[in-house]
């Protein structure tokens, strides 16, 4: 009775993960913290299932790939990739990526992360959003001192402002997420947001 007892709940507790992992019903976490880094086979979803953050390959050059951090809409086919975090700087895919929360309270995004990188003193969490912004929050006071809003790639979602400062800058290519030729910015002698080319 006790070896069928113990089958049972060890066949119940696989079949759960099981089911977890194939169909992801179960509880998704929505933030980064001190103590739960993103590793690269892992991603975070925003708590409405809109929005997801995760590592992706990209092109870097017409002979590498690379990894990239980015945000898109969860579940959405094409993926449609709405920000980059590094998007000049991607890691090798012959390495284990992690972003963590380092020892000033910001966002990392390394190849050689050691558990030496944690810090046990920061109350910093980064969240996702169903909004697509990854905001940066202090612990103890509930503020938000970054954000992925104002510092967008190329993508403009609802709830960014329209400000002197925003600027958005295209792709090198629809598969190469490196920063393109394109502008869409304010021109202050026309009061307009135009389109320009780098010169």
């Amino acid at each position: 009775m006790e070896i069928s007892t113990h089958f049972f709940n060890m066949h119940f507790t696989i079949s759960i993960m099981l089911v977890c992992s194939k169909f992801r019903i179960c509880h998704a976490r929505d933030t980064i913290t001190k103590d739960t880094p993103l590793y690269s086979n892992e991603t975070i979803i925003s708590a409405g299932n809109i929005f997801e953050l995760g590592f992706f390959t990209g092109q870097v050059d017409d002979n590498r790939n690379g990894s990239f951090v980015g945000i898109w809409y969860y579940k959405l086919q094409p993926r449609t990739i709405v920000w980059v975090a590094n998007r000049d700087q991607p890691q090798s895919l012959d390495s284990k990526q992690v972003v963590f929360i380092g020892e000033d309270n910001n966002l990392h995004f390394t190849d050689k992360f050691t558990r030496r990188n944690f810090t046990r003193s920061s109350n910093t969490t980064a969240k996702l959003l169903d909004t697509g912004n990854l905001v940066l929050i202090d612990g103890q006071s509930g503020k938000i001192w970054w954000q992925s809003f104002k510092h967008p790639t190329d993508t403009f979602l609802p709830g960014m402002k329209m400000t002197a400062e925003l600027e958005l800058t295209s792709w090198i290519e629809l598969s190469r997420p490196g920063t393109g030729i394109y502008k869409f910015k304010l021109d202050e002698d026309e009061k307009l947001y135009v389109i320009k080319k780098k010169r």
